[in-house]
């Protein structure tokens, strides 16, 4: 079997809902007068193309997977797309910066989320505010595994997705499998995909301090894309540092 995850990412995350997401980021930097915004882990581009769409400011967007920058490049020409890590740019003094879909959990290693950290906060400017969200760490996976079914149904497609998340005894290691059907309806196209990630929690403490050790200022910590504090029952969290 194929795996076809990133040539139909957007489809797989076609339930998402990004114009949320990007309102919020765009109401928490309000007061900023931004210049030039960094997205970090920008995948296809979908949060920096609906943020362009709606101010239009310069964009950088990072990605170390270069399918998905490929096609973010087509998403939008005004949008500088990079198949690069972050500390190979030299551009600085960004005054917004975001970094979404849990890219920090990405990082196994916590001296390298700091070192991360460090390099996000070396492209700040005074009064640069950094977005990012994450899985909280705190959160209890009862039996270790928690079980999702996801379907979109658009008049061209329809998409089953099952995702089952798997975290590691006496470890912060998860594992995301990902089952997936797609049925293309007018060429009677069915597509399965099976994909797996790994990623590593890290409890909302730990990412503070890392930020702060960092050279952060203030850390904010919310339930995901909100403005109600975090709970130890919210899987998903963002954090909002200042510089």
């Amino acid at each position: 079997m194929l795996n076809n995850f990133d040539k139909y990412y957007d489809l797989i995350f076609a339930d998402k809902n990004y114009k949320k997401e990007v309102s919020y980021i765009l109401k928490k930097s309000k007061k900023i007068r931004i210049k030039k915004i960094l997205d970090i882990g920008c995948g296809t581009g979908t949060h920096a193309d609906l943020i362009h769409k709606s101010i239009k400011k310069k964009i950088i967007g990072l990605d170390k997977n270069k399918k998905l920058i490929g096609m973010a490049k087509k998403k939008n020409n005004d949008i500088n797309f990079k198949n690069v890590y972050l500390k190979k740019i030299n551009e600085k003094n960004f005054e917004l910066i975001i970094s979404m879909f849990n890219v920090v959990n990405y990082f196994k290693d916590y001296k390298k989320l700091i070192l991360f950290f460090k390099e996000v906060k070396k492209k700040t400017t005074k009064n640069s505010l950094f977005i990012f969200d994450s899985w909280n760490g705190s959160f209890n996976f009862k039996k270790k595994i928690v079980k999702e079914k996801r379907t979109v149904k658009r008049k061209d497609f329809f998409l089953i997705n099952q995702i089952k998340t798997t975290k590691k005894l006496h470890s912060n290691k998860i594992l995301l499998n990902y089952k997936i059907l797609i049925n293309f309806f007018e060429k009677n196209k069915k597509i399965n995909i099976k994909h797996q990630l790994i990623q590593f929690l890290w409890k909302p403490d730990e990412i503070k301090k890392a930020l702060i050790l960092a050279g952060f200022n203030s850390v904010l910590i919310n339930k995901s894309f909100s403005d109600t504090v975090f709970g130890k029952n919210d899987l998903k969290i963002i954090f909002l540092a200042k510089s």
